[in-house]
C-alpha cells in the first residue's frame, strides 16, 4: 500500500456541507463515514455537477496548500468520520479510502521532516 501523501498531491481541496458547519461526507457501506477529498479543481467542478444533478447543494469549496493547513483540518473532524474519501469525483465508481489516522501521521511526519520523499 502505497502512502497516504503520494494519493493526495497540493493544492488539494474538499467541500463545506450545506450548512458550512462540516465538510461534505461520504457515507460507507459498513456505515463508516468518509471526508470526501479531491485532488483538482476539475474534480470539485465535476462532484458539484452530479450532486446538482441529484438536486443536491453542495457549501464553499476550501483548497489546501500545505500539508499543515491540511492536517488541521482534519483534527478538527469529528471522531465519526474515520476515512478519507480521495477522489470521490467518481459516482458509481470507485474511489480510495485512506484512513484519517494513517493521513494525520503522514502529514505529521512530513511537518516535522520536510526532507522525506
Amino acid at each position: 500500500m502505497s502512502e497516504p501523501l503520494s494519493a493526495i498531491p497540493f493544492p488539494c481541496y474538499a467541500l463545506m456541507n450545506n450548512a458550512c458547519n462540516g465538510g461534505v461526507v461520504l457515507p460507507q457501506g459498513d456505515g463508516t463515514v468518509s471526508l470526501a477529498l479531491f485532488r483538482t479543481e476539475d474534480a470539485v467542478k465535476k462532484f458539484r455537477t452530479a450532486q446538482l444533478t441529484n438536486n443536491k447543494f453542495i457549501g464553499p469549496c476550501v483548497k489546501f496548500n500545505w500539508d499543515h493547513e491540511l492536517l488541521l483540518y482534519l483534527n478538527a473532524l469529528p471522531a465519526v468520520v474515520t476515512q478519507i474519501g480521495v477522489a470521490p469525483e467518481m459516482m458509481g465508481g470507485m474511489y480510495m479510502l485512506v484512513p484519517v489516522s494513517s493521513m494525520k501521521a503522514q502529514l505529521q511526519k512530513s511537518i516535522d521532516d520536510p526532507k522525506q520523499p
